[in-house]
């Protein structure tokens, strides 16, 4: 029986150790964040979870990445702890802090995501709070903030739409010019092109005629140089006839 109790007691110490050393890295990582030391208390915090997954590890893991700029994942932890624990007093701040962050994470850009989407979040991030916590000033005056924010952002942003969809009309009107623009020059190109064939191929028959007129002239001389050759011809051979009969006799 001495044997349990024993390994009973072992465990039970063990434990107390472990859960301890937790305690001192979240108390280490306080000090550092206290210090402006972000980056060391980030480093202290997450040890503190690898040994103990505290809410209050988590959530001071949360402000020290938010301190780091790194909204991204600050809102993350944000969202777990406020989801997570029943503390209405740490979900109140759980919620608050993570309004802050999304109004960060709108000022800041992301590509693909609206503005107005954060600070809509930030809105009912703040809401939130107010829930758990109605006297927090700071949260209630974040929220007034927030909201003035998020109609300037929405005006903003349906001007710019309204602008991108005038800018894509006059776009596509501008590409129909072109297009007309360019279908004409080629009709244009087209029939110059035409009427050039047309006139070389008249040359070339011209030319063809008159290559056949040609032959057709110099055979019609041709033939009348053998005619007027045949007749000189036929004189000739008259005239010699013509004197053997006028000859006389001895």
């Amino acid at each position: 029986m001495k044997q349990p109790i024993f390994i009973l007691a072992l465990l039970c110490f063990s434990s107390t150790i472990f859960a301890q050393s937790a305690h001192q890295l979240l108390r280490k990582g306080n000090k550092d964040y206290d210090k402006q030391k972000y980056t060391k208390a980030e480093e202290q915090y997450r040890k503190s979870l690898e040994k103990d997954a505290s809410k209050k590890s988590k959530y001071n893991l949360g402000n020290a990445v938010y301190q780091q700029e790194k909204y991204k994942e600050a809102i993350k932890h944000y969202e777990e702890i406020a989801s997570s624990t029943a503390d209405k007093q740490l979900k109140a701040k759980a919620y608050h802090n993570l309004g802050n962050a999304y109004i960060n994470q709108a000022q800041q850009g992301e590509k693909d995501v609206k503005p107005s989407e954060y600070l809509n979040k930030a809105v009912n991030s703040y809401k939130e709070a107010l829930r758990n916590n109605p006297k927090d000033l700071d949260t209630k005056h974040n929220l007034s903030m927030a909201i003035q924010q998020l109609r300037k952002m929405q005006q903003k942003e349906q001007k710019q739409n309204k602008n991108g969809d005038s800018n894509k009309k006059q776009d596509k009107n501008q590409d129909k010019q072109d297009n007309k623009k360019q279908n004409k020059q080629q009709q244009n190109q087209q029939q110059k092109d035409k009427q050039q064939k047309e006139e070389e191929k008249k040359k070339q028959e011209q030319q063809q005629k008159g290559k056949q007129l040609n032959r057709e002239e110099a055979k019609k001389l041709l033939q009348i140089m053998n005619d007027e050759e045949k007749k000189v011809q036929e004189k000739i051979r008259r005239t010699k006839g013509s004197k053997r009969n006028s000859s006389k006799d001895w």
